[in-house]
């Protein structure tokens, strides 16, 4: 399922999501991809309702929480985004690497760029799970011409230079 969302195959990734739904898997992670798919092609309110279930759901998933904070701010209901990550500021214990990716996700949803890039900078260095697919990620699309991002990208070690997107931008190292 990542795979198809990463490669930005969103209806995809509905339609998989509905096949495994009926099949007993509901899983977390599943419910934030889905939730992230339906926003990205532009069914925000769609998104809320199916992450707002979710957090109700998992409401210790941060990750579900930050996809839910996500999609409120890019439907126009920023106040509530910003609730949404002040919720998971408070509940941020470093050590926690999903909290943080979480961050950068709702952070990437309110256009706040050195935000989202310092939550996921901590997001590697609590070796987040999720920061593995980072450099394909259509959330954070828009930061892939960014410098800091580039160096991020660096640490992890992707031949970003084979990726779509980028193409043109220096950095990227293959890995040694």
């Amino acid at each position: 399922m990542r795979f198809h969302f990463c490669k930005g195959k969103f209806d995809q990734v509905l339609s998989r999501a509905e096949l495994a739904s009926r099949g007993g898997e509901d899983s977390a992670s599943l419910q934030a991809i889905v939730g992230l798919a339906s926003a990205l092609l532009g069914q925000e309110e769609d998104a809320v309702a199916k992450l707002d279930a979710a957090a109700k759901a998992h409401p210790a998933n941060t990750i579900i929480i930050g996809a839910l904070g996500y999609a409120y701010a890019v439907s126009g209901r920023e106040a509530r985004a910003r609730e949404v990550l002040a919720e998971l500021k408070k509940r941020h214990v470093p050590e926690r690497a999903c909290c943080a990716y979480a961050l950068a996700l709702v952070s990437m949803g309110l256009v706040d760029a050195d935000s989202t890039l310092h939550w996921l900078e901590e997001a590697y260095r609590n070796r987040s799970i999720w920061i593995l697919t980072l450099a394909l990620d259509p959330v954070f699309l828009s930061l892939r011409q960014n410098s800091r991002f580039q160096a991020l990208l660096d640490q992890l070690l992707l031949p970003t230079k084979m990726l779509p997107g980028f193409g043109a931008v220096a950095g990227g190292s293959s890995p040694p």
